[in-house]
């Protein structure tokens, strides 16, 4: 009884391990006809809710379409500036000034020379007004033959001389006002300003 037991429970296996290798040849046959891959090991992350940032980097430089570099007309220190970067200005905006205390010395000293050609020219006009008068008086005093030729040749004389010095005088007022012009200007053109609208770079 106990053999009869012992060879049915091997048959039994014999049976079933052919049964199972003919289902895994099966399977196999199964997989290669649908030309599906064989099952890979795969890492899963848990899914989480979190801002997306994008971004590009590049590598290059950015260069405006209208730009302008400044410079002054004149030499000199910066003592003011009024802007810093990034500041969006107007046209006419101050930007910077330079230190204007030699050309205010030059701008008063060319008021002083205004000044003082203004009073030579009074002073001229003056002389030229009394050498006028000498020159009738001379002319009345020759026809009654109370003077001689020699003494109205003076009196013409100093009349031309009068009148150069009128001249001169007003050549002086001319130049100096120049001058003084010439230093107000400078004075003004000391205050770089924003010759357009834009953003201030650097």
């Amino acid at each position: 009884m106990k053999r009869g037991l012992i060879i049915g429970a091997v048959l039994a296996a014999l049976w079933i391990g052919a049964w199972g290798c003919s289902k895994a040849k099966e399977d196999s046959k199964g997989v290669e006809k649908s030309g599906a891959l064989p099952p890979v090991a795969v890492e899963a992350t848990p899914v989480q809710a979190r801002d997306l940032i994008e971004g590009i980097e590049v590598v290059g430089s950015l260069t405006p379409r209208f730009e302008a570099r400044l410079k002054a007309e004149y030499s000199g220190i910066v003592t003011d500036v009024y802007v810093t970067e990034w500041v969006r200005v107007k046209k006419g905006t101050p930007l910077a000034k330079l230190d204007t205390r030699e050309i205010e010395a030059v701008v008063q000293k060319a008021q002083a020379a205004v000044e003082l050609g203004k009073a030579n020219l009074l002073q001229a006009e003056v002389g030229g007004n009394r050498a006028e008068r000498e020159l009738t008086r001379a002319q009345n005093l020759k026809e009654s033959g109370l003077i001689t030729q020699q003494l109205f040749e003076d009196v013409k004389t100093e009349k031309a001389a009068s009148a150069a010095r009128i001249a001169a005088a007003k050549a002086q007022v001319l130049a100096a006002e120049k001058d003084m012009n010439q230093a107000q200007t400078r004075m003004s053109k000391a205050v770089i300003k924003s010759p357009m609208d834009g953003v201030v770079a650097s």
